[in-house]
């Protein structure tokens, strides 16, 4: 008579290669339907952190009070139009000095208050230091 062994293979092991496909696999997702392709982000930072205001490349002095005005603003932009997912993201790149950011002061009738937003905006960056 003769007698299989099956060797199995710890739940440790099966774990750890499902969490490694995933991290794999996180990065070669894309948005279907973009003019660009723009990679699934599967993690989330806290808003108006400072770990938030650093992945932005905001190297000046973190202010909470301005970071959560600007935030607010690409927030409320994200929100008008929602139909494009990487509103946020464009809109606070490059610690608020993007094209989106101005559009989106532009498309919630905030022009009157665009030099207070560029003051707050050059502090944060470290442009007024």
């Amino acid at each position: 008579m003769f007698a299989f062994q099956v060797k199995t293979w710890p739940r440790s092991c099966v774990w750890l290669l499902l969490v490694a496909n995933l991290l794999f696999c996180q990065g070669n997702i894309f948005h279907r339907g973009q003019s660009q392709d723009f990679p699934v982000r599967f993690f989330k930072i806290r808003p108006d952190t400072l770990k938030e205001f650093q992945f932005f490349k905001c190297q000046g002095v973190f202010v909470k009070e301005h970071y959560a005005l600007l935030n607010r603003i690409c927030d409320d932009c994200q929100n008008v139009f929602r139909e494009s997912p990487q509103v946020m993201v464009e809109c606070k790149d490059n610690c608020f000095r993007s094209k989106m950011f101005d559009e989106c002061v532009d498309s919630l009738l905030l022009n009157n208050r665009e030099e207070e937003f560029k003051k707050m905006i050059d502090y944060l960056s470290g442009q007024d230091l």
